[in-house]
């Protein structure tokens, strides 16, 4: 049973991965102040331009602050505490959602070992990845079988 959680006004978001800017871009149309925080240099690293050009000026035109090469150190009852260029900031926050790390779901794809002579894994069951990753592992099996 999943359950519904309500954001704050402000919403810090840890983690600048597709997860991490298109839940950014949701809660924008919402009129929430975002932040996204993310270690590497950029924001939507690896996603196709066609896709993540737009959205990023989406996130530019509802205010979405942005901070790269930040690592979040601390959530505390006021928000984010983060270090960015050797300096301790808090960024203030009612809502902190955690959009970082996945793991592959290997385990589900393994269940199916031995119900048929041949068994492929693609997408997510083998390592996190977007819907072009899978369409195109999807391919590769196909063109093996």
């Amino acid at each position: 049973l999943k359950e519904k959680a309500e954001a704050g006004e402000k919403v810090v978001i840890i983690g600048g991965g597709q997860l991490g800017v298109e839940l950014a871009e949701f809660l924008g149309e919402k009129n929430k102040k975002v932040s996204i925080v993310e270690m590497l240099s950029d924001i939507g690293i690896g996603m196709p331009s066609q896709t993540r050009m737009p959205l990023l000026f989406s996130l530019e035109d509802y205010g979405v602050n942005i901070f790269t090469l930040t690592k979040a150190e601390e959530i505390t009852e006021s928000g984010v505490v983060v270090s960015q260029k050797g300096k301790k900031i808090l960024i203030e926050a009612d809502t902190v959602v955690l959009a970082v790390g996945y793991k592959g779901r290997q385990e589900f794809s393994e269940s199916f070992r031995g119900s048929a002579p041949e068994v492929y894994s693609i997408g997510n069951s083998v390592e996190p990845g977007n819907i072009l990753d899978a369409i195109r592992q999807g391919f590769e099996v196909a063109i093996k079988i």
